[in-house]
């Protein structure tokens, strides 16, 4: 996952949090790579130093909607942030077989 990649002192930030996260959510999860591979003007290459980095996390944006089983109204939040300005984010759908097309 992200800090198994980036190591411990990566800032991660979830919905539920006070202060900086000290568990890592998704620890097990693969990283993909090519995410960012096939965007137009988008550099993998440059590094940016991790003290500049945070990453916020909502994993279950729409709770009220998964209690009331409503799934396709259910996502998973990711936004990173460097120095204070976001640049960039991602919304994932933890359940698509539930959404609409």
């Amino acid at each position: 996952g992200l800090r198994q990649r980036w190591g411990p002192n990566l800032r991660i930030i979830g919905e539920e949090d006070d202060a900086t996260s000290t568990t890592d959510a998704l620890a097990d999860q693969p990283l993909r790579d090519d995410i960012l591979s096939n965007i137009p003007g988008v550099s993998t290459d440059e590094e940016i130093p991790l003290d500049e980095v945070t990453i916020f996390v909502d994993p279950l944006d729409g709770t009220r909607e998964f209690v009331e089983g409503r799934l396709e109204n259910v996502a998973c939040l990711i936004g990173i942030v460097r120095n204070d300005r976001s640049i960039g984010g991602v919304i994932g759908l933890p359940f698509p077989s539930f959404s609409k097309d």
